[in-house]
């Protein structure tokens, strides 16, 4: 019920804004490494990861440097590695984990030359 509340919210506030000039979306789309570490995490290697998603950028009001930024990611995280089953058999295995993320920051924008 909260989670439900919370996107309700969050959907009335990015509807309340979108009348605003100075909106800014963007894409992000990136790879990168993913391995586990720690116990019994042995014969494990990294294997490669992705992410992409879309994300808002909404000034605050009476400024022009702080701005709330939003978005929604589609990440890819896992692991490659051979786990023995027993004292004899040895199995490679591939572990793929999915995730959609959620940001909420606030971010800063410090203008430093024109």
């Amino acid at each position: 019920m909260k989670k439900l509340a919370f996107f309700i919210l969050l959907s009335l506030v990015t509807l309340g804004v979108s009348a605003q000039s100075n909106l800014k979306w963007n894409v992000n789309a990136g790879i990168g490494m993913s391995n586990w570490y720690g116990d019994d995490t042995d014969g494990t290697d990294a294997k490669f990861a992705y992410k992409v998603g879309i994300g808002l950028e909404v000034p605050f009001a009476n400024t022009n440097v702080w701005s709330f930024q939003t978005g929604l990611n589609f990440i890819s995280k896992g692991v490659k590695g051979n786990g023995v089953t027993d004292a004899w058999d040895v199995v490679d295995v591939t572990i793929n984990q999915l995730y959609l993320e959620l940001p909420l920051m606030v971010g800063a924008r410090i203008h430093t030359a024109k």
